[in-house]
């Protein structure tokens, strides 16, 4: 089961509690972001037992990503 599925259901995973008292924040809240898409929790269950981080909305952890073409590519395809 997801910690999109879990947040749904109104319930609050492990790996939510972990990144709820990293983060300072209100489990409720959590659980409300989580289940709106607003947060993730990324995991790898190939990774073994790793520190659970939340990424999103009211965290600390953000993401931005310009994507984009690069020239260096363009030429490559063209040719």
């Amino acid at each position: 089961m997801t910690e999109l599925e879990i947040a749904r259901e109104g319930k609050l995973s492990d790996r939510a509690k972990e990144v709820a008292l990293d983060e300072s924040l209100d489990t409720a809240l959590l659980i409300e972001l989580i289940a709106l898409g607003y947060v993730v929790i990324p995991s790898n269950k190939k990774r073994g037992n790793i520190k659970s981080v939340g990424i999103g909305k009211n965290l600390k952890t953000k993401i931005n990503a310009n994507i984009g073409t690069s020239p260096i590519t363009l030429a490559k395809k063209r040719s």
